[in-house]
C-alpha cells in the first residue's frame, strides 16, 4: 500500500477558527477540552484510563448498513474530529472500542480529486483517508494502529492499494500520525 501526505493550503469549512496560533495541533486541543466529560460518559476515572493499553483495544471494520453504529460514529466524528464533519462520499469505517465504549475512528471515502500517482488506473485503486479522531482517554498510539489496521483490512479485503491523506498547516498539523505509519 502507498500512501500520500498533503497539506492543506485552501480554507476548509466547519469549525475552523480565522486563526489558530497554539502551540499544539487544533486536534489535541479538542482532546484537552474533551478530556473529562469523555470520562464521565465513559464512566472512567483518569486512573482507570491511564491502565488501557492499545492491546486492550478491539479493532473493526463497520459495514454501512449497521446503521445504530453508523449513527454513533457520526457523532464521534462530530465532536472529537477538528472539521467536526463527516466527509461527503464515505465508503468505509474502522472503529477501535474498548469494552463497547468508541475510542477511535477512522472514516475513508472517495478522493474529490483523483491523483495521478500510479497513472490513469489511480481512480480504481485510491482512497482518502478523510476523518479520523480519537477519544480523550484513548491510550497512546491508538490513532496508528487503528490506522494502520484499516489500511491492513484495505488492503486484505478491496482493491485499494493508494491511500491519500492530508495534513492541514493552518491547524497546526504535521501529518505525525500519517509519518509514523510510513
Amino acid at each position: 500500500p502507498m500512501v500520500n501526505i498533503q497539506r492543506l493550503t485552501r480554507q476548509s469549512a466547519a469549525r475552523r477558527p480565522f486563526s489558530y496560533s497554539k502551540s499544539h495541533c487544533w486536534q489535541y486541543d479538542i482532546r484537552l477540552n474533551n478530556r473529562e466529560q469523555d470520562l464521565i460518559d465513559a464512566g472512567l476515572t483518569s486512573e482507570e484510563a491511564a491502565t488501557i493499553k492499545v492491546q486492550d483495544l478491539t479493532f473493526r471494520f463497520v459495514d454501512k448498513g449497521d446503521t445504530g453504529i453508523c449513527k454513533r460514529i457520526v457523532q464521534f466524528i462530530r465532536r472529537h474530529e477538528w472539521l467536526g464533519t463527516m466527509p461527503l462520499h464515505p465508503t468505509h469505517r474502522f472503529i477501535a472500542e474498548h469494552k463497547g465504549l468508541l475510542a477511535g475512528v477512522i472514516i475513508f471515502s472517495m478522493p474529490t480529486a483523483f491523483s495521478k500517482l500510479l497513472g490513469e488506473k489511480t481512480k480504481d485503486l485510491e482512497r482518502l483517508i478523510s476523518r479520523g479522531a480519537c477519544v480523550s482517554w484513548s491510550p497512546k498510539n491508538t490513532a496508528s494502529a487503528l490506522l494502520m489496521s484499516a489500511i491492513d483490512w484495505m488492503v486484505r479485503n478491496t482493491q485499494f492499494r493508494l491511500f491519500t491523506c492530508y495534513a492541514d498547516p493552518e491547524a497546526r498539523e504535521l501529518g505525525v500520525i500519517y509519518q509514523s505509519c510510513n
